[in-house]
């Protein structure tokens, strides 16, 4: 888990557009200096600049700050300390820096709220000395804050002395810390621990690992003393603390951990009985992972004891991707057998031949199983012989083996998936009628798999295509016979329901479509079924009937991962959001736990932590919790409202549109990062930002600091889709085609005669990820309109078409 908080002052900061009441009640109130006689234009843009600040939007507050005292703010600490406050609000520390620095150390300004973000900017540029000073002097001051901004600025610095090294005067705060908040202090010293241990410094990691009062935390430091003695050169000592540790370790992995240290330093003394002994013990624990998978290794040289052994150890290599090894160990495993292998077995060899691109070893050996009639392996291994003959560049007799698999296994999903894969084939050629005979079969082969309800929906939009209403209204009617809540059934009853309509079963579709709303309350096809009877997005769902219950423990915990984030503790905050989850779900009264888990969800999604809150809504809906607003709004949370709004404001979109498009984006996760480098809310590319920077601001745009804060993000991102529908128009679809798969393709596509009817037009999208990118930002926009405020008139809700 991983969030930037930033540090407004000494104050424990909640996201961007969340609410201010989770500040501490001791935050530093900076000693008022006099003020220069300000015109009315100042007093209002500081007013402006205030309020700017309370919701994240702190770049902007800096130029606004800026451009209303062109001379420069040094007469004024207040005013000087509040532009600091807004640099460092938008993570341009440099600028904190520069501001902060010269006047510090000249006596000009000795505010400890400044010495503590001077301590952070040199924190974030690796001027770790010079960061330690800083923080010293914040923390020497006479008015420094209450409890929580001292122990913030101890924690910071008890954690950089330890990345000097300078161990014994971080063992000094980290006690000093836990005098005050034991759990605070525990932690910095589990961290300072892990540094210990790293550079060999057994005493101080022992001390610093009695500071941890928790039994539960000073347990995750379980191998901290063993790695201390490691690093120092006394690999016996490590190798009897290693085996000490077992019997205190629940966790099989952590025994299975501890058991391939044991193993791995026997190995070195060269007691290598005793280390074929650790390395089978690892591989009866736990073989999965990677002390599993360097165990096997070893074991390999070392014999295992067994044919079991064997075994796990060939698995174990083979998921641990080592394909090779894997295949001497099977050969090893089948030596100590002393039988033949099983067909199960031998598939699994097959499949380390095929990993290592081996298609005319694993041949021989599918092409034997293929031929059985058990329907547990012929099958699987009919379909490694089309992997294997495909690899040989055999493509004819691949085909062939597919066609047997076909018709002698019509049910096994495999074979569902060449045929649906097929029929695809057909459809993105431009044969229609062949794709439409390629899903029949598809259905015909197994109707409830997942392929088949694909292939029905397609079916449908082709014959619409086609002009053949008639055939598909059928199509759509066999799949709501035989699955009338099936995981499509919101799909095709607005396509029967719209083709009804069409074709002068006025009422009969007007009375489908109007059902959407009870049976599928959040659906797409509601959204779209409500635009064509002209009524407003309004789910019949159940209010709230109470507030949701706010526990102590759960209160107390919130209060503890606060305090660990904003000291960078972010490995802690984690270990306390897993605890309190637990906890809750260890409630064994159905409703009390639901309403915990809920109200866990709101608080998370409060602190920007929306995947932890998003996932915990899903879980709290999986146990049957009818949908209520609450249980929407742990799945459709919305940090950074008031950044939304604002920003969506100046530029004429709709905010709720935007909402739903970060949701489908990043789940208002400020930290999200796809494998393509989309970074932040509204997944921006630093190639992209750096481009729209150099127009519409912030200078200085740094894509590592800046596109991971919420406010920078959202400025760019609606920068890049105000650009988008300057170029494609009011077409919802089309503009967020575009913005999903890049402005050439969404032109291209703009050209399909389905254009013409945006409904139709969403299914035609060539690509499913668009496809299906397209229909959630829709939806996301009506839920969230729904849930949090009115549709805004800023565009037309429905595009044309």
């Amino acid at each position: 888990m991983k969030h930037r908080l930033l540090l407004s002052a000494l104050m424990l900061a909640v996201p961007a557009g969340a609410s201010s009441q989770d500040a501490p009640p001791d935050s530093v109130a900076p000693r008022s200096s006099a003020v220069p006689a300000l015109s009315s234009y100042q007093e209002s843009v500081l007013d402006s600049v205030r309020a700017d600040m309370e919701i994240g939007r702190n770049w902007r507050a800096t130029r606004r700050l800026r451009g209303a005292f062109p001379e420069g703010l040094g007469a004024s600490e207040e005013l000087t300390l509040l532009l600091a406050r807004a640099e460092a609000g938008w993570n341009n520390w440099p600028a904190v820096r520069a501001l902060l620095e010269q006047a510090l150390e000249g006596g000009e300004l000795d505010e400890p709220e400044a010495w503590y973000l001077l301590g952070r900017s040199l924190e974030h540029q690796a001027q770790l000395d010079e960061a330690e000073t800083a923080f010293g002097h914040a923390l020497g001051s006479d008015r420094v804050g209450g409890v929580g901004s001292r122990l913030l600025a101890q924690a910071r610095r008890a954690l950089i002395r330890g990345r000097l090294g300078r161990y014994g005067a971080a063992l000094e705060d980290a006690r000093a810390l836990a005098g005050e908040d034991s759990e605070l202090g525990g932690w910095v010293a589990l961290e300072l621990g892990k540094m210990a241990a790293a550079e060999g410094a057994r005493e101080e990691t022992r001390r610093l690992l009695s500071i941890v009062r928790r039994d539960e935390v000073r347990q995750l430091g379980w191998d901290l003393l063993p790695e201390a003695l490691l690093a120092s050169g006394d690999s016996i000592g490590a190798e009897a603390a290693f085996w000490s540790s077992l019997p205190s370790l629940s966790s099989p992995s952590d025994q299975a951990d501890a058991w391939d240290r044991v193993g791995a330093l026997r190995l070195v003394r060269g007691d290598s009985a005793g280390a074929r002994g650790a390395f089978h013990q690892v591989l009866s624990v736990s073989a999965s992972g990677a002390p599993g998978v360097r165990s096997a290794e070893n074991l390999l040289a070392l014999g295992f004891d067994s044919a079991g052994a064997a075994l796990a150890g060939a698995r174990a290599l083979a998921r641990g991707g080592r394909h090779t090894q894997a295949l001497d160990a099977y050969g090893l495993y089948e030596e100590v057998l002393g039988q033949p292998l099983s067909p199960e077995v031998r598939l699994a060899v097959a499949r380390s031949h095929l990993n290592l691109g081996q298609g005319g070893r694993a041949l021989p050996l599918v092409t034997e199983l293929a031929a059985s009639e058990d329907p547990d392996v012929a099958p699987v291994a009919l379909n490694l012989k089309v992997s294997a003959l495909r690899q040989l560049g055999r493509s004819g007799e691949a085909r062939a083996s597919q066609d047997e698999l076909i018709a002698r296994f019509p049910g096994y999903s495999g074979a569902v998936e060449i045929a649906y894969g097929r029929a695809d084939g057909l459809r993105n050629r431009g044969n229609l009628d062949g794709a439409i005979a390629g899903y029949e079969t598809v259905v015909a082969m197994d109707s409830s798999h997942n392929r088949a309800g694909q292939a029905r929906m397609w079916m449908g939009q082709l014959l619409l295509r086609l002009g053949r209403p008639d055939e598909a209204r059928a199509v759509y009617s066999a799949y709501l016979d035989e699955f009338p809540d099936g995981r499509r059934a919101d799909e095709a009853m607005y396509w029967l329901g719209r083709t009804m309509a069409v074709e002068g079963l006025d009422l009969e579709g007007r009375e489908l479509l109007g059902s959407l709303p009870s049976s599928h309350p959040i659906s797409y096809y509601t959204v779209r079924a409500g635009e064509l009877l002209g009524e407003s997005f309004d789910p019949p769902l159940p209010e709230p009937k109470d507030p949701l219950p706010f526990p102590n423990f759960l209160e107390e915990g919130l209060g503890r991962f606060d305090r660990l984030l904003a000291a960078g503790l972010e490995s802690g905050a984690a270990w306390e959001f897993e605890e309190m989850a637990a906890r809750v779900r260890r409630d064994p009264d159905l409703d009390r736990r639901l309403q915990g888990l809920l109200r866990l969800a709101h608080e998370m999604n409060s602190r920007g932590f929306t995947r932890e809150g998003i996932n915990l809504g899903w879980e709290v809906r999986r146990e049957e919790r009818p949908l209520d607003r609450h249980l929407l709004k742990a799945i459709y949370p919305f940090p950074y409202r008031d950044i939304v709004l604002a920003e969506a404001l100046e530029r004429g979109i709709d905010p709720f549109l935007m909402a739903g498009l970060i949701r489908q984006e990043s789940a208002f996760w400020a930290e999200a990062r796809s494998r393509a480098d989309a970074r932040g809310l509204m997944q921006v590319l630093p190639s992209t930002g750096r481009e729209l920077a150099r127009t519409s601001g912030p200078a200085g745009f740094r894509p590592d600091d800046h596109l991971y804060v919420a406010e920078v993000n959202i400025h760019l991102g609606m920068a890049f889709f105000a650009d988008m529908r300057r170029r494609f128009g009011q077409d919802l679809p089309i503009i967020l085609s575009a913005y999903n798969a890049g402005p050439s393709r969404a032109l291209r596509w703009r050209q399909y005669p389905e254009a013409r009817d945006m409904h139709l037009f969403v299914e035609r999208i060539p690509f499913t990820e668009t496809r299906g990118y397209v229909k959630n930002v829709l939806a996301n926009r009506a839920i969230y309109a729904w849930l949090y405020g009115q549709t805004s008139n800023l565009e037309p809700r429905v595009p044309h078409g």
